[in-house]
């Protein structure tokens, strides 16, 4: 039977590994220019998986503290990798084939000049979708870790591990992160931290961009998560369910 201690090991263990990567990520990552595409949320993707949402949550947390106190980007990096890995590790927990339709529509409204649009008709009140795009994800992690029972093994599991299921979820986690770092990077994050106008940032950081560095970075975190858990299951690594 797998123990407290044991689930709390491997908490601790990804949360090791999330700031060891933090550390080396300016070499070991891809420069997109507004973003490093790297592998430092993995870690709180497979934590949500293998261990449960709560794990997910803090292994999250302890991940931005780390960005806030290592990086040069300090608290708005940690803020937005916040925000779109728990983006990320809410849409491969929690994603339906009816919600991918919808954050396709969405996806394919910010893409087509939609996200234009919205500044030209919201003007300056495009800041607070930027807020909210960023402020969402955090209140629904919350939401989720006081939902979420305390524990980990085969209960951590969404869903069996089928193609459906991966693929799905993988889906979600794009279309969800690339349409809420959009908002966030283009009305919240450069017009308040790098004091550049929302429509400047438009013209320097084209939507479709932000949203396919985005949507790599998912797919990376989603994907390694997801081999990484079905190993597990393969080898019986995370049953029965822990209390943590």
């Amino acid at each position: 039977m797998r123990t407290r201690r044991w689930s709390l090991t491997w908490e601790v263990g990804l949360i090791a590994a999330a700031i060891a990567l933090q550390t080396v990520h300016e070499t070991t990552s891809y420069d997109a220019g507004f973003m490093y595409v790297d592998g430092v949320g993995i870690p709180a993707v497979l934590a949500s998986v293998l261990l449960g949402m709560r794990s997910g949550v803090r292994v999250a947390v302890a991940t931005a503290l780390g960005i806030w106190a290592l990086d040069s980007s300090g608290l708005v990096g940690a803020l937005l990798k916040l925000a779109a890995t728990l983006g990320t590790i809410l849409a491969v927990r929690y994603a339906t084939a009816r919600a991918v339709l919808l954050l396709a529509g969405l996806a394919a409204f910010l893409m087509a000049g939609g996200t234009a649009l919205l500044l030209r008709v919201l003007g300056g009140a495009a800041l607070y979708l930027g807020v909210a795009a960023v402020a969402g994800p955090l209140v629904a992690g919350a939401a989720a870790y006081a939902a979420a029972p305390g524990g980990g093994g085969a209960a951590a599991f969404p869903a069996p591990l089928s193609l459906r299921r991966l693929l799905i979820a993988l889906a979600g986690a794009v279309l969800l992160r690339g349409a809420l770092m959009v908002a966030g990077d283009l009305f919240f994050a450069v017009p308040v931290f790098f004091h550049e106008p929302a429509a400047e940032a438009l013209r320097a950081y084209p939507p479709e961009t932000i949203f396919l560095w985005n949507g790599v970075q998912a797919v990376i975190d989603g994907a390694s998560a997801w081999i990484v858990a079905g190993w597990a299951a393969r080898h019986d690594a995370v049953t029965p369910a822990i209390t943590v």
